[in-house]
C-alpha cells in the first residue's frame, strides 16, 4: 500500500511540474500576442503548450493506471 502511494503521489508531483511549465508556455503566448508577434509563432508556441500537457496527462494516466494493476496484483496475491 505504501509503494503505491508514494508512487503517485510522486507521478502527481511531476504531473503538476510539467502541467505547470505549459500553463506558463500559455502565460508566454498571451503575452507575446499583445507584443505583436507573428500568428504563425503564437499558433506555434500555442500548439507545443497543448501537447505538452496531452502528452504530461497520458503519461500520467498510464502510470497510474500501471500503479492500480500491480497493486491489485499484489492484493491478490
Amino acid at each position: 500500500m505504501g509503494r503505491f502511494a508514494y508512487h503517485t503521489i510522486v507521478g502527481i508531483v511531476l504531473f503538476s511540474l510539467v502541467g505547470g511549465a505549459a500553463v506558463l508556455l500559455n502565460y508566454f503566448t498571451n503575452l507575446i500576442e499583445q507584443v505583436g508577434v507573428s500568428p504563425h509563432i503564437i499558433m506555434a508556441v500555442q500548439g507545443l503548450g497543448f501537447f505538452l500537457f496531452a502528452v504530461d496527462f497520458l503519461c500520467l494516466v498510464v502510470f497510474v493506471g500501471k500503479e492500480a494493476w500491480d497493486f491489485c496484483r499484489d492484493i491478490m496475491r
